[in-house]
């Protein structure tokens, strides 16, 4: 929406044109295009089972972070294969819900057609326990998740370079394409 809303923008103060492809133009497609993806995907996978409350069609994959305070919440979409845009893909939803003061249920929701691929991918954090599980679910959120929240309390006793490194890994995902590397300082718990 951001990208559109630039565009009409750009067009409108004649910084591009409506008429000939720019790369505006291009980035702001793109992006709709997978916005659309993600649409027919959930519709699809999701809304349809809903709707004729096939609720088994979702599978669900879950643990519980216990006995300490929960610092971070999320909810998230994001493929889990390597197929282009527009091709159907594989993917996850990844929630990190705090249910009491002591707790936070962490849920990966898939397809059940597509478990196998969700499960494979979600696999290094359900095969750990302890701080090794929660440094794996740390790295995927950063990796791969666009909509993650922490405490701004907890985010307050980080060192200024574990919050540097957090940053530019997370930015480093969304503007290079490049994935982030799995480090002890991409813990967010």
């Amino acid at each position: 929406m951001r990208l559109q809303t630039t565009l009409q923008r750009q067009i409108a103060t004649g910084v591009v044109s409506k008429d000939e492809p720019s790369a505006a133009m291009m980035e702001a497609t793109g992006h709709m295009m997978k916005a659309w993806g993600v649409w027919k995907h959930r519709f699809e996978f999701y809304d349809k089972p809903m709707v004729k409350q096939r609720f088994d069609d979702v599978g669900h994959s879950i643990f519980v972070i216990e006995g300490r305070k929960p610092v971070l919440a999320s909810s998230s979409f994001f493929s889990v294969d390597d197929r282009a845009w527009g091709k159907r893909f594989a993917g996850v939803a990844l929630n990190v819900i705090p249910v009491s003061t002591t707790q936070a249920a962490v849920i990966v929701s898939y397809p059940k057609e597509q478990s196998g691929k969700a499960r494979r991918y979600a696999a290094p954090i359900f095969l750990k326990s302890g701080d090794e599980r929660l440094l794996a679910l740390s790295h995927m959120l950063v990796d791969r998740a666009e909509n993650f929240f922490v405490s701004p309390a907890h985010l307050e006793g980080w060192p200024a370079a574990k919050r540097k490194q957090i940053e530019e890994a997370f930015v480093g995902t969304v503007t290079r394409g490049e994935p982030a590397k799995l480090s002890p300082d991409l813990m967010l718990f």
